[in-house]
């Protein structure tokens, strides 16, 4: 029991690590082979995980940019429709409640937490 203990922590001396190698059994090709398929699926995993990140990363990113439009076009609002100003204005307080509202919630849910 106390080898398998032994085995399974990594020491940063070079030394001790040659000394715990020799200790180590060797795995079997069939042990190899579930190890790297299990590091496989959760590489794949991480992958998905990353590119949802990243899809929602670019979506943040858009609505930014279309907010920061938005007040550029208020701040000309002269030169465009009062139909596509008054649209402009609408996205920008949409995002504000949403933001105010997202943050309420969040407040909400800590202070439940720090209650139990």
């Amino acid at each position: 029991m106390e080898e398998q203990n032994k085995a399974k922590q990594v020491s940063m001396n070079p030394a001790e690590n040659n000394q715990e190698n020799k200790t180590q059994q060797k795995l079997s090709y069939d042990d190899l082979n579930a190890a790297c398929a299990d590091l496989y699926q959760q590489n794949q995993h991480l992958k998905e995980q990353l590119n949802r990140m990243y899809m929602q990363m670019n979506q943040i990113q858009d609505n930014i940019k279309g907010l920061e439009y938005s007040f550029l076009v208020l701040e000309h609002k002269d030169c465009f429709d009062e139909d596509f100003v008054k649209a402009c204005a609408d996205r920008i307080q949409y995002a504000l409640y949403s933001a105010m509202t997202e943050e309420g919630e969040e407040n909400k849910t800590e202070t439940s937490k720090n209650a139990d």
